[in-house]
């Protein structure tokens, strides 16, 4: 059996007129970054944020090389 391909998500790039310009930077900057791959596994997040209640945390999850080469280079570009 062949898998199906997923179809693209359809998403409204459009922001309400009223929205506060702050908001409006913050989802930018916040697309900018998943398009440039800065971004960490949900499922990790996750079980490290659930672990905070617990007498063993588990470690921040770990930022992808692509990550950490995208923070240094914005970091410079300052």
């Amino acid at each position: 059996m062949t898998a199906m391909p997923m179809p693209e998500p359809q998403h409204d790039e459009t922001l309400p007129e009223d929205v506060d310009p702050q908001l409006e930077a913050a989802v930018a900057r916040g697309r900018a970054d998943v398009k440039a791959g800065r971004v960490v596994d949900h499922a990790e997040v996750r079980a490290w944020a659930l672990s905070l209640a617990t007498d063993n945390p588990l470690p921040r999850p770990p930022q992808s090389e692509r990550t950490l080469r995208a923070a240094t280079s914005s970091e410079v570009s300052r």
